[in-house]
């Protein structure tokens, strides 16, 4: 029997925490491991006590509102959903620091066609990541049966968030 590579087994977690995410557009799911050990998990969804997009809109009846108004991968945020993303809501179950930790994320479109594969963290995660001291990120991105995968230093973390736009 192969066991799979550290990085591999923690994005493989995180596909499991993603099955609980209540987006219809993206499932996600993110670890926060330090020294080899989980510290956190979080998933994609509305505040905690909430009514949720799985719950209220269901496609193609009663569509996603950033989907229904056009937007891309990675627009509309803040205006058009509610939902706290799974690398967020990591950082908030954490119960110790994840100083020094890295942050998985699996990330699945619930869309076909075109490019909807996530290749980089936001700019409201990467603030928090960075000012919580993750030093490494990893994301597996899946449309359809395509998967990418990218890893991010702490310094290739640093430089997305300083050439980030507004």
């Amino acid at each position: 029997m192969t066991r799979p590579d550290w990085d591999c087994y923690f994005l493989n977690v995180a596909r499991e925490i993603a099955q609980r995410a209540t987006c219809i557009s993206r499932l996600s799911g993110a670890v926060i491991v330090k020294d080899k050990r989980i510290i956190a998990t979080g998933y994609n969804g509305w505040a905690a006590g909430m009514r949720n997009c799985s719950d209220m809109f269901h496609l193609p009846d009663k569509p996603c509102p950033r989907l229904a108004n056009g937007c891309k991968t990675g627009e509309g945020y803040g205006n058009l959903c509610k939902a706290i993303h799974a690398e967020q809501n990591a950082l908030l179950n954490c119960r110790e620091d994840p100083a020094g930790a890295t942050l998985y994320l699996y990330s699945e479109s619930m869309r076909s066609g075109g490019d909807h594969f996530v290749h980089g963290f936001c700019l409201g995660c990467l603030s928090s990541m960075l000012n919580a001291k993750i030093t490494k990120g990893v994301i597996r991105s899946v449309v359809g049966k395509d998967i990418k995968e990218f890893v991010f230093s702490e310094e290739d973390l640093k430089r997305a968030y300083l050439e980030r736009k507004v």
